[in-house]
């Protein structure tokens, strides 16, 4: 994770992705290094990730994009299958990783909010 901002480190990735090819970065939007989704959205940043996933390529089945479009209205209900929107989303975040991850850095979390991030040492597990 994350430890300290290292702004020539950042400027020299951020160099490597403006000066890559499409097909180098693998990337359908040059994502900004940081926080996507802040904490304060609370239990509300799972769909979100999934969504954001999905606008990059994810696909959906149609039961999970019930359980999204519905999560606002009915995330609460005793019947809502809020565990599958914990697992889609961690999901979602691996799927990220390994299709829309620019190098040297990672999509996560870091203290409580959903990001992407700088990979700071070889031992960062993405």
């Amino acid at each position: 994770m994350p430890k300290s901002y290292d702004p020539d480190r950042m400027k020299a990735a951020l160099q490597s992705i403006a000066d890559s090819t499409p097909a180098e970065r693998k990337t359908a939007t040059v994502f900004e290094p940081g926080c996507i989704f802040d904490s304060h959205r609370g239990h509300y940043i799972y769909p979100e990730i999934i969504k954001l996933a999905e606008s990059e390529g994810r696909a959906l089945d149609d039961r999970m994009i019930g359980l999204v479009e519905s999560y606002d209205k009915d995330y609460h209900e005793e019947s809502y299958d809020y565990e599958a929107i914990i697992e889609e989303s961690e999901a979602a975040i691996g799927w990220l990783n390994d299709n829309r991850r620019p190098e040297g850095f990672w999509f996560g979390w870091w203290e409580g909010d959903f990001g992407l991030y700088p990979i700071e040492n070889d031992d960062d597990d993405v």
